[in-house]
């Protein structure tokens, strides 16, 4: 099952990657390195949304005008959705709110700008996407990731967006698949294409010895020798319990102190390397289906049951064919949405206002001057000795 988050969720609607920056987001809303005034993530968003203007035009795309007031109604959803993601409390400066507000503007400009282009596209090739089309994708889309309509509308509501919102996106979604498959058809990996990339790239899908073991645990840290004694005590209890025969998930669900692994009965898949060394090396020794004795690590007494084990190998096709062809599918519409994007701009004439182009040129310059002195605090590399 894939969990998709909530501003994840909003970015991978359209299939577009028109909404693409949510990697920059998390650390611009980090704090300065330097001093400067600084607020809550609500008290900051309100300081720094724009004053209300009278409606402009801020691009027209063949003719057609993209106004102000659209603009910015699709930049305050996006900043509310992301603002969401600054923990409590957090003091975030005024100048990181007003950065990515502006960067939000950016794409949100594009965005638009590539929507009217579609709907053109598809008018001059009589493509009609209907609402309905839009909606049996958004039902797909939350079966393809383990949701509910239900689940998936509380995490539209967590993220401060509609659901009528996000029909919008799906069909945006819609349209664009309808104008890729009307230029390229069918844009879905064959098992063919899948088996060639396989076999040109076996080091992708090489897979590690590994093995599937459950334990218990009782922790140690910090006791003194007479408590732990007690609590070795214990263990044998619960080791002689779980040879008898007792369920071994059961009584980590009961005993096990690891909150990492009690809840799916203790049960961890690794590599070598991965765990500490007495844990490791009891685990690898065991047959499957084989309790060890009392093993003692830095954490505490633990016991073990292996229950699976895998050479290291390459993985089958047949286990990562299907993963294999999705991702396929997603590179070449994504290869194919891009080269078509450009194409549709090419051919179009689209004017911006002189406002619109001194915020952008005022933008990129930041991001420049941004960029230089990320590269001037990185320490120049040392004569080697």
């Amino acid at each position: 099952m894939k969990l998709v988050r909530p501003l994840a969720l909003w970015t991978a609607l359209a299939g577009i990657a028109v909404l693409a920056g949510c990697k920059d987001e998390k650390s611009q809303l980090q704090p300065a390195a330097t001093p400067a005034p600084a607020a809550s993530s609500k008290q900051a968003a309100e300081k720094a949304a724009p004053a209300p203007a009278a409606d402009a035009v801020v691009v027209t795309v063949n003719g057609q005008a993209i106004m102000e007031s659209k603009v910015t109604q699709e930049v305050e959803k996006r900043m509310q959705a992301r603002l969401k993601m600054v923990p409590p409390g957090m003091e975030v400066p005024q100048e990181r709110i007003q950065m990515l507000r502006d960067q939000t503007r950016r794409q949100v400009t594009e965005m638009l700008v590539d929507l009217v282009l579609i709907d053109m596209a598809l008018k001059e090739k009589n493509i009609q996407v209907t609402p309905e089309q839009a909606e049996q994708e958004m039902k797909k889309f939350a079966e393809e990731n383990g949701l509910t309509l239900e689940a998936m509308t509380e995490q539209i509501a967590a993220a401060g967006m509609t659901v009528e919102d996000v029909k919008e996106q799906f069909l945006t979604r819609a349209k664009v698949d309808a104008l890729m498959k009307s230029e390229m058809g069918n844009l879905n990996a064959t098992e063919a294409e899948a088996k060639t990339y396989y076999d040109e790239h076996q080091e992708e899908f090489a897979q590690p010895e590994l093995v599937t073991a459950s334990h218990i645990l009782l922790r140690t840290q910090g006791k003194t020798e007479e408590e732990k004694a007690q609590i070795r005590q214990k263990m044998e209890g619960i080791l002689q319990r779980a040879r008898a025969g007792e369920d071994f998930a059961a009584l980590a669900k009961e005993y096990s102190e690891d909150p990492g692994s009690k809840d799916r009965g203790g049960e961890y898949t690794f590599p070598r390397g991965q765990m500490v060394k007495p844990f490791e090396d009891a685990a690898f020794a065991l047959e499957n289906g084989q309790i060890s004795d009392i093993v003692e690590t830095q954490f505490g007494y633990h016991i073990i049951k292996r229950t699976g084990y895998k050479q290291a190998g390459t993985q089958p096709f047949e286990e990562v064919k299907e993963g294999l062809m999705e991702r396929l599918t997603d590179q070449k519409q994504m290869e194919t949405w891009q080269a078509l994007k450009a194409r549709l701009r090419a051919a179009a004439k689209i004017e911006w206002s002189p406002e619109e182009q001194a915020r952008q040129q005022a933008f990129e310059q930041q991001m420049e001057m941004m960029q230089q002195m990320r590269m001037q605090q990185v320490p120049a590399p040392q004569p080697q000795q």
